[in-house]
């Protein structure tokens, strides 16, 4: 069973998900309800599993403004923005890395190449991390990318269309069957690969690899941490 998105009159995700398994406790305490209530499942089982029996035994992210040291700020210094290492208008994402600094600041600069210096077309890339967000169910890093998605000029339909499976032509499909295949079997079929050949060379071929997994890493630590959305998402 999937958890499947959709954009509401205010353009902003919405999950369709059973009532049943509408509620459950995050695993960084009773503070988080919002994205665990929708995001938290694990749906790429059959028998979606809820997990709310472990508890973290620290506060719940971002990390809390009391607790950012010297260590956080050099960790992120020269990477983000002013406004992202101040605690209090930090976006969850770089509050929650700030946790564990020692993994934060390797781990942005990789995932900012993948995002920003690549050499993937901005449009190919961002099919690509929605349809691991939808396939993953994860409500934080989906609601990211359809921001993002916009800015390289995916359109609302196009957005829609990536939950069922759909693109514009073949190659793009082929771009959705990727992260498919890469997120059910670790590996691409010939037919998939030949495709994406058509037009991607081997940089971009192995950019695109690498985009998939990442942000499929990316979002097992955004639901299994329960991290909400961002107050402007």
């Amino acid at each position: 069973m999937k958890t499947s998105f959709s954009l509401n009159e205010n353009q902003r995700l919405r999950p369709q998900i059973p009532a049943d398994q509408a509620t459950r406790q995050p695993k960084f305490g009773a503070a988080l309800t919002t994205a665990t209530k929708h995001a938290n499942v694990l749906v790429r089982n059959e028998n979606p599993i809820l997990i709310d029996e472990r508890t973290w035994p620290d506060a719940p992210p971002p990390l809390p403004a009391d607790r950012w040291d010297d260590e956080v700020d050099k960790a992120l210094a020269g990477l983000v923005s002013d406004e992202q290492r101040d605690p209090e208008k930090v976006s969850n994402l770089i509050g929650t890395l700030a946790r564990h600094p020692k993994l934060a600041r390797p781990y942005l600069r990789y995932s900012f190449y993948l995002l920003y210096s690549s050499t993937l077309p901005d449009r190919v890339r961002e099919l690509a991390i929605l349809r691991v967000a939808h396939q993953t169910g994860s409500e934080y890093e989906w609601a990211q990318h359809v921001n993002l998605g916009r800015q390289v000029g995916l359109t609302d339909d196009e957005i829609d269309a990536v939950t069922r499976g759909e693109a514009g032509d073949d190659f793009e499909r082929a771009v959705l069957i990727a992260a498919d295949e890469l997120l059910e079997k670790y590996n691409l079929s010939d037919a998939t690969w030949s495709a994406l050949s058509e037009r991607l060379e081997e940089r971009q071929l192995m950019d695109l690899m690498f985009t998939i997994g990442s942000y499929a890493a990316l979002a097992m630590a955004f639901n299994t941490f329960g991290v909400e959305l961002d107050k402007e998402t």
